[in-house]
């Protein structure tokens, strides 16, 4: 989604499979979304009471935050902004534990010129 209705936001996705990555990269899906466009965000609405977004930190890696609103309410549940700019690249859970009720969570891309954020998948807890 993006903040600006008029204006279309591009998340790329490439094939998993074919890329020359360090071999301890790991891929939940076959599929890896990314985007270089700030302010880009994905939105979710589940019953949960934790989620782990799956992503990667590396040396164009910005920003992310990750925000999770009670879905009736719309008040703050838990929120974690994480640095995803790192020398090599690897695998980074970006995990949230908050009491089970209905949440809507918007993971939102914090990008400078030239950085970008990966999307490998979103696991939900339960309990």
């Amino acid at each position: 989604n993006t903040p600006d209705a008029n204006r279309p936001w591009r998340w790329d996705s490439v094939f998993s499979q074919p890329l020359d990555t360090p071999d301890d990269l790991a891929f939940i899906d076959i599929y890896i979304h990314y985007t270089d466009n700030d302010g880009s965000y994905v939105e979710c609405f589940e019953y949960a009471a934790g989620v782990t977004l799956h992503t990667f930190r590396g040396p164009s890696g910005g920003e992310v935050d990750v925000r999770v609103e009670n879905y009736w309410t719309g008040q703050l549940v838990a929120q974690k902004t994480q640095d995803l700019h790192a020398a090599q690249w690897a695998n980074q859970k970006v995990q949230l534990d908050f009491s089970y009720q209905p949440v809507r969570i918007v993971v939102t891309a914090n990008l400078d010129p030239g950085e970008n954020l990966s999307f490998d998948g979103m696991t939900f807890w339960q309990k």
